[in-house]
């Protein structure tokens, strides 16, 4: 999954950051530094955006502390991170999705710059700050503090808690403000999660080695709670979406290998009979914790294409099952009629009703014999969404903030936007 490769890489390049700091040298650790965070900026948009957040208010503290050092280290990385975020600008995806939002003028750009970061970081840092595990990791400061030599006694004496409230605050809205003066939209809702786990490095790393106040300290150990904080952080972690969703996948694990067995079966048989177009039904029992998606009703989506060249076909696709038991005339029409997955999604499905909002979504590949049109997209994102579907509700914010397929509203786009998140 690309958001944990970034997590990870992102954790090593703090690492490399902290040694440097604490040696007060640059040798090859420090060009290694620099390294990663070039490779992790050209390759993951989300990741360019997390280190220029966190190295420019690193630079920014640094300054104002007078460490010339410390400032030059993270300066030199920052500068670095800018420029991956130019390379990542120039790749033809990212100008093609920069295109329309180059047009305006500077001031509509900040000012829905400043938009995004408010709502969807606002959003984001809200989300963290209500999260009982940012609160059970506290409980464990003082024991990791008595263990870890704080940095520079100057510093540690300079930054205060709110400090620390304030940087890790900030650091989900400047990432969006980012995503926002490029894209014009927020970044995806998988990118929370990086971001989350991002401000919460931050916290712990700021706590541990920059503030020694024993004042909090103390009083963290004596609350009642410090001395079950074992259990605390337990709780918090079987009680976890995260870990109650896994339960949930390990549950339906047999039937999920059940259906990809039978769909292996299929495909092997109308090998064996010489189709080259394959299809097969859409799985009914999907995993939720692992990063999921399932190949496309058509057969230009890049999953479609990678699975056929996986089986040695021309193409590949997925229709739900009762379409190719009791409808099979219908399918000789597609995709030319949507007739048949139109009626599906009337009758109360929600994901071919997202599907069918893809098929005609200008952002995605153009399929066969269907013009694109993002007017239709929204009324089938629409259908999806008033039935619980939190991508769709997604694609409407962006289809909203953007003015594209609905009037432009930014009141809709928040509202979209929060029945997406909560």
């Amino acid at each position: 999954m690309p958001y944990t490769w970034a997590a990870i890489l992102s954790l090593f390049c703090l690492s490399l950051l902290i040694h440097v700091l604490r040696k007060k040298k640059r040798g090859a650790f420090f060009y290694l530094l620099l390294l990663c965070v070039s490779f992790g900026g050209t390759i993951h948009e989300q990741m360019c955006v997390v280190q220029i957040s966190v190295l420019s208010l690193l630079t920014l503290y640094f300054l104002l502390s007078r460490d010339s050092f410390s400032a030059q280290t993270s300066g030199t990385a920052f500068l670095f991170a800018m420029l991956s975020l130019l390379v990542m600008y120039l790749s033809p995806g990212t100008a093609v999705r920069m295109g329309s939002l180059l047009s305006q003028p500077f001031l509509s750009r900040l000012t829905q710059t400043l938009g995004v970061a408010t709502v969807f970081g606002g959003i984001t840092a809200l989300k963290f700050f209500t999260k009982p595990m940012i609160y059970a990791l506290l409980l464990f400061l003082p024991d990791i503090v008595s263990g870890v030599e704080p940095f520079d006694e100057k510093i540690s004496k300079r930054i205060r808690a709110w400090h620390i409230f304030l940087l890790v605050a900030l650091i989900a809205p400047f990432q969006q403000a980012i995503g926002g003066f490029a894209m014009g939209m927020g970044l995806p809702a998988r990118a929370d999660g990086l971001a989350i786990w991002l401000m919460a490095a931050s916290w712990v790393f700021l706590w541990v080695f920059c503030y020694r106040d024993e004042y909090i300290l103390n009083k963290i150990r004596s609350l009642h709670l410090y001395r079950y904080r074992g259990v605390a952080l337990a709780l918090c972690l079987v009680l976890s979406s995260n870990f109650i969703s896994l339960a949930q996948d390990l549950r339906i694990a047999p039937l999920y290998l059940a259906e990809n067995r039978m769909r292996e079966n299929i495909i092997q048989k109308q090998k064996e009979e010489g189709k080259t177009d394959i299809i097969v039904p859409t799985l009914t029992v999907k995993p939720k914790l692992l990063f999921f998606s399932d190949i496309r009703p058509f057969p230009n989506d890049w999953k479609n294409q990678s699975f056929a060249q996986y089986w040695g076909v021309n193409s590949i696709r997925t229709l739900p099952s009762s379409l190719l038991n009791d409808e099979r005339k219908q399918l000789e029409l597609w995709p030319k009629d949507l007739s048949a997955l139109e009626a599906l999604a009337y009758a109360g499905d929600t994901e071919t009703a997202f599907d069918i909002g893809e098929i005609y979504d200008t952002t995605f590949a153009r399929v066969d014999c269907v013009q694109k049109d993002n007017e239709l997209a929204a009324k089938w994102y629409h259908m999806a969404a008033e039935q619980g579907d939190a991508h769709a509700a997604r694609r409407l914010t962006r289809l909203y903030s953007q003015g594209s397929g609905v009037p432009q509203s930014y009141l809709h786009a928040i509202w979209w936007l929060l029945r997406s998140q909560f």
